[in-house]
C-alpha cells in the first residue's frame, strides 16, 4: 500500500453542500427580501445588508456557534470566488448585530415572511393540515387538593 501526498494551485473547499444553500437562497429571494425589507446600515460601502444575512446565515448553517467561527468560513477561498462575495469578519458582523433594534428584527422579520411565502408558492403547495397535539400537564398546587391532570394545547 502506498500513499502519495501532492498539492495543488486550485482553490478546494470542505463545504460542497454550500452552493446548494446559496441556490435555495436565490429560489425563494432571500437576497431580494432583506434588501427591500432590512434597512440598517447608513453608509453605502462594504457588505449590504443582503450580504450580511446570506453569509451570516450561510456560517450557521455551514456550523459556526459564535462569531469568532465566521473566520472558518471567511477563509475558504473556493466557496468566496463561489459566493461571489465575502463573510463578514467576526469583528464587523458583531458590531453590524449590535446596531439591530426591535424596529430592525421586525424588518427582518417582514424580509422572512416574503422569503416563507415564496417558497411555499415555489413548492407548489396549495393546502396545509395543521395538527395541534394536546400536552398531558400534572397540575400541583399547595392550595387545592384534589387537582386533575388537565390538557393543554
Amino acid at each position: 500500500m502506498s500513499i502519495r501526498v501532492g498539492t495543488t494551485s486550485r482553490a478546494i473547499t470542505s463545504y460542497g453542500g454550500a452552493p446548494l444553500l446559496r441556490e435555495t437562497a436565490r429560489a425563494v429571494g432571500l437576497d431580494e427580501a432583506v434588501e427591500q425589507c432590512v434597512h440598517l446600515k447608513a453608509r453605502a460601502r462594504g457588505l449590504s445588508e443582503s450580504q450580511f444575512v446570506v453569509g451570516m446565515a450561510e456560517s450557521i448553517a455551514l456550523g459556526a456557534r459564535c462569531l469568532d467561527d465566521l473566520a472558518v468560513t471567511r477563509a475558504d477561498a473556493a466557496q468566496s470566488l463561489l459566493r461571489g462575495h465575502e463573510i463578514p469578519a467576526p469583528q464587523t458582523a458583531g458590531a453590524w448585530l449590535r446596531r439591530f433594534t426591535l424596529g430592525h428584527i421586525g424588518q427582518l422579520n417582514k424580509a422572512l415572511e416574503t422569503v416563507q411565502r415564496n417558497a411555499i408558492v415555489a413548492s407548489g403547495v396549495t393546502e396545509v393540515t395543521l395538527d395541534f397535539d394536546s400536552t398531558y400537564v400534572f397540575s400541583r398546587s399547595t392550595r387545592r387538593q384534589g387537582v386533575d391532570r388537565t390538557y393543554s394545547c
